[in-house]
């Protein structure tokens, strides 16, 4: 159902931790589908930080706060559902 709406693509890292600094650590860039939209938006993050994004992804692979996409640090994620309230999809902001 979504494969025709994803025709992007974007270059994912996985956050997998933190160094010895407390710098985070990334995974391997791979490149997902998506759906990008140039969109300012507010945004409330986990940590109840109200913040300005400028960026929003639409994906079917799964996505956390601290990943990055296109080298920008995602600040929040929501499921991304469908009409009957079916989980399809992430929404990643940043």
């Amino acid at each position: 159902m979504l494969d025709g709406y994803l025709n992007q693509t974007v270059d994912f890292s996985a956050r997998t931790g933190t160094d010895d600094r407390g710098q985070p650590i990334y995974s391997e860039v791979l490149s997902i589908p998506c759906r990008y939209q140039s969109k300012i938006q507010n945004i409330v993050t986990s940590t109840g930080q109200m913040l300005q994004a400028q960026h929003v992804y639409y994906t079917k692979d799964a996505i956390q706060e601290g990943d990055k996409l296109n080298g920008l640090v995602v600040m929040a994620v929501a499921d991304w559902v469908d009409l009957f309230g079916e989980k399809i999809g992430y929404k990643a902001v940043m």
